[in-house]
């Protein structure tokens, strides 16, 4: 028989794949020998090998410019795409595109200018400046005419009660109605000047000018004298007469005749007394 031998489910005696040993990965401490190069990757070798410029000393030799690895049309796009947003969005960028717009604005609206200012020279020669369109107030002023002829005013119509607005009159119209109405109502006539004056009030009652005006007052005075003293201070006669009336209403002060007056103050002189 062979010399195989069964052991149970165990076969024994088989020769068995060994495994190739590889650099590195040697069983036994003994290391296996590299094998040498291939011409091809001697020659790879050699070109990727970098070269020293004595021109360019200081500089790394792998940063040298002979040494540098060129970029792939690939890589050169990626890398021109992102100078390019980054171009636009700088702020020297965005200024520059805001004064280009600017310049573009101001050149086209100089061309305007000069595209009117031919054609008003156009017009001028031909006698046709009378059709050319009005500006500013000259515009409001044809625009104001225009209306008032289209649509001319009208007397403003009556009101509920069936009389005519204040604003329907003309002007004549509105002084005949103030006067009528003064003639309605009659102005009060003036004091006599002989009218003596008492003073009843033993403070004065009124404040600052009105103070000064009722600290003129003098028992006994009459009120031509009164008034000449109010006038040479600057008021008016017509406003003097009003505050007599006013402090007489208000009994502040008296005005009687001239011989009542008189022997009033005497009998107020002897009770003093």
């Amino acid at each position: 028989m062979s010399n195989i031998q069964t052991v149970g489910f165990v076969t024994t005696g088989l020769p068995k794949k060994a495994k190739v040993p590889y650099a590195g990965k040697e069983k036994s401490k003994k290391k296996l020998p590299v094998p040498a190069p291939k011409p091809a990757q001697r020659a790879a070798s050699a070109a990727r090998k970098p070269t020293a410029d004595p021109k360019k000393e200081g500089v790394p030799v792998a940063l040298q410019v002979q040494n540098r690895t060129p970029l792939t049309p690939e890589q050169k796009h990626n890398v021109d795409a992102i100078m390019a947003k980054a171009a636009t969005d700088s702020r020297e960028s965005k200024q520059a595109a805001l004064r280009k717009a600017q310049h573009e604005v101001k050149a086209a609206k100089a061309k305007e200018q000069r595209v009117a200012k031919k054609e008003k020279a156009a017009a001028v020669a031909a006698g046709k400046t009378t059709a050319m369109p009005l500006s500013g107030k000259a515009a409001l002023r044809a625009l104001a005419n225009k209306a008032a002829k289209e649509h001319p005013i009208t007397q403003v119509p009556p009101k509920k009660n069936g009389k005519p607005s204040p604003d329907a009159k003309t002007q004549p119209e509105r002084r005949a109605a103030v006067k009528a109405m003064l003639a309605k109502k009659p102005a009060k006539p003036a004091f006599d000047p002989a009218t003596v004056i008492t003073v009843l009030s033993k403070e004065n009652p009124k404040k600052r000018s009105a103070a000064v005006r009722f600290a003129r007052y003098k028992t006994g005075m009459s009120v031509g004298d009164y008034i000449k003293a109010c006038t040479k201070a600057g008021d008016t006669e017509a406003y003097v007469n009003a505050c007599i009336r006013w402090d007489s209403d208000h009994g502040f002060i008296r005005l009687g005749a001239a011989k009542a007056a008189a022997a009033r103050s005497k009998v107020e002189v002897k009770r003093s007394r």
